[in-house]
């Protein structure tokens, strides 16, 4: 279980064997034993008792910004990572082995999104996905991919735009700043899904900073950006779904030197709606699993083909000794 803070002035401590969160009004408590992570968004007083008890328990602490992406974390220096992953991560961070990856990935994305332009308005191909993927195919420039991939992304978010209320209908997808409730939703969103995947990552023992498609001078790791890609529609579907839904209001946001913001009411009404979509159980290898749990085995599968990348050029190696 994931528990999200965001209410200021919150005081968190240990008390026994419990998690304890208290507000001026009530007191949350919760087993250690039951949590995964806990996300904190509002000002809060933690206990260094309470932090000790966390990192043995293999608890992720996340600090958030107000875009809900994280700032800090701490975890247990006994999450480990492998040295055949970190080899074969770099050897294709180095090669065109990482520039097919990521095709891979936004391929995916680009499928994601033609699906649910195809369940909204009941047409096949609105973005034209075969000739976007002839073009990935046969195409190894970078800029040029982007190109590809941010045309068809506009044209999604102009039909997404066109089947949503009319109070929010937007003009097209802004990142930072978010210029109206849909993108700033989306992005808080993202922030969610961006943090789990930084998480899964580490604990895949993939470096979250080594990527292969985008630049690694974000001051962001790189190698989360690459492989959210192909999630990102989770976000997407999730806030046009409630939107669509009527779940959205106008008094979830604020706005701040024109740019919008999901607040405390906000996050309250349609954070756990969210989650509630990331916990749905999707078809992975024959099983059933929840569409989170799914991102981390996707994650140990990456983690294996950097492992094979590895023992590959160490054999080859040793073949020419």
């Amino acid at each position: 279980m994931e528990v999200f803070i965001s209410q200021d002035g919150c005081a968190l401590y240990k008390s026994a064997e419990l998690l304890v969160v208290a507000t001026k009004n009530e007191k949350l408590e919760y087993s250690y034993r039951d949590i995964s992570s806990i996300l904190i968004s509002g000002n809060v007083r933690i206990t260094t008792g309470f932090l000790r008890e966390a990192i043995e328990n293999n608890i992720d602490i996340v600090i958030l910004d107000k875009y809900g992406y994280p700032k800090g974390r701490f975890w247990s220096t006994g999450v480990s990572t492998l040295s055949k992953i970190r080899k074969g991560q770099l050897l294709c961070s180095k090669s065109s082995l990482g520039l097919e990856i990521s095709k891979r990935w936004i391929e995916e994305k680009a499928l994601n999104m033609n699906s649910h332009i195809s369940d909204l308005t009941k047409q096949e191909n609105l973005l034209d996905i075969i000739r976007f993927q002839e073009n990935l195919k046969n195409n190894c420039d970078l800029n040029s991919i982007r190109g590809f991939e941010g045309n068809i992304s506009k044209t999604y978010f102009s039909i997404v735009s066109q089947v949503l209320p009319k109070q929010f209908q937007f003009s097209k997808r802004s990142f930072r700043p978010a210029l109206d409730e849909f993108n700033a939703l989306v992005n808080y969103f993202l922030g969610i899904l961006y943090n789990r995947i930084e998480k899964s990552s580490l604990i895949a023992g993939i470096d979250p900073n080594l990527g292969f498609f985008h630049r690694d001078d974000y001051n962001r790791p790189s190698f989360v950006f690459d492989f959210i890609e192909k999630y990102r529609y989770i976000a997407y579907v999730s806030a046009t779904k409630f939107f669509r839904a009527n779940k959205v209001r106008k008094s979830y946001f604020i706005v701040e030197n024109n740019t919008f913001f999901l607040n405390d009411e906000g996050k309250k009404n349609l954070v756990p709606l969210y989650y509630n979509e990331l916990n749905k159980l999707v078809t992975f290898k024959g099983k059933k699993i929840k569409t989170i749990d799914k991102i981390q085995q996707d994650l140990f599968e990456v983690a294996k083909y950097f492992v094979n990348i590895t023992e590959e050029v160490d054999q080859n190696v040793l073949d020419t000794v």
